[in-house]
């Protein structure tokens, strides 16, 4: 099977269980993550990644879009990309003739050393996903997107 087979196969495993376990497929809220870890972080480098999703938006569009908010919004953003935390806006997709399935989700994570080894943990989880046939896929990030990134700023704010 090629990757992108295997991709939408897992992520319409991934969607059937959602659907199976809650009834809202195209949501998923926050995890289990204490707000009280954003107030621990002086400043922020940002990463955006399509990983492989040709649909909608171009990443450097959004990636600017991400900047300009955080900084009009007075987020310390490291633009050296020397900060320990990364604020990652990821966006995943699959799509064929039936339908588009996305995943978009914002974490900060931490590069910490833990006994010698560098080690990523997630200090932040906010993200949406869910299958659509009719709703352009630039649409669906127009929305998501923009809401997700709203919410990172009110959570951020909510601990300072």
């Amino acid at each position: 099977m090629n990757k992108s087979k295997t991709k939408l196969a897992f992520l319409l495993c991934f969607l059937g269980l959602e659907l199976l376990f809650h009834q809202n497929p195209t949501f998923a809220g926050r995890k289990d993550l204490p707000l009280e870890n954003l107030s621990r972080i002086d400043n922020l480098s940002i990463k955006v990644d399509k990983e492989d999703c040709q649909l909608g938006l171009d990443e450097n569009e959004i990636s600017s879009s991400v900047y300009s908010y955080l900084a009009d919004n007075n987020i310390p953003i490291d633009t050296g990309r020397t900060s320990s935390h990364i604020l990652d806006l990821s966006v995943g997709c699959e799509s064929n003739e039936l339908m588009s399935i996305f995943v978009i989700d914002v974490q900060v994570n931490q590069f910490i050393n833990i006994d010698g080894v560098n080690t990523k943990v997630i200090t932040y989880d906010n993200g949406r996903y869910g299958a659509t046939d009719s709703i352009p896929f630039d649409e669906i990030e127009k929305g998501y997107i923009p809401e997700l990134v709203k919410q990172f700023v009110t959570d951020w704010y909510s601990v300072r």
